[in-house]
């Protein structure tokens, strides 16, 4: 983009809508954290801000990177969940059939599900996979399904034959 100035402003937040990335450009864990960082937001469309949300990365240890050796790698810990977005990211681009950014901004579940950090409900969002209910204490895997079975009652037409436990084994 060749503008004049300050006019170069106007059009750069517009540089990376509706854009897809060759395979050149597509990030694994060999490349940069800061390339990956940044070609991942591009790719999502999100801003830094929202980046740092849902990996988990704090604004200063990030800014930090850019001040260190190219050689030097961050420390695991610091990385938060920003492979585990690669991999959800990777993921979405052999699933989904439009853009990342498109799909991403037109459901607000998954727009919470990336904030979140919850990667693999993003991942199921895409794929149409509803994702387990949750769960309380007392209710049944099974719960619904029990009331339309019915059970035949068998009567074997001997005596019911019942047995003393004292010493905690059946005689």
């Amino acid at each position: 983009m060749n503008l004049p100035g300050s006019a170069l402003w106007l059009t750069m937040p517009y540089t990376f809508i509706d854009t897809v990335l060759s395979d050149e450009q597509q990030v694994d864990e060999t490349v940069d954290v800061l390339d990956a960082f940044e070609r991942i937001r591009a790719e999502l469309g999100l801003t830094q801000k929202e980046m740092f949300k849902a990996t988990g990365i704090n604004k200063r240890t990030f800014h930090s990177w850019a001040a260190k050796p190219p050689a030097s790698r961050p420390r695991v810990a610091s990385l938060g969940g920003l492979w585990e977005l690669a991999d959800a990211v990777d993921d979405l681009r052999s699933t989904l059939d439009q853009p990342m950014n498109r799909w991403l901004r037109a459901d607000k579940k998954r727009a919470s599900a990336l904030l979140d950090g919850r990667f693999d409900d993003l991942v199921d969002l895409a794929v149409d996979r509803t994702p387990f209910p949750r769960r309380e204490i007392g209710t049944s895997v099974y719960e619904g399904i029990a009331e339309h079975v019915e059970t035949p009652i068998i009567r074997t037409g001997g005596p019911v034959v019942t047995e003393n436990v004292e010493d905690g084994f059946a005689r």
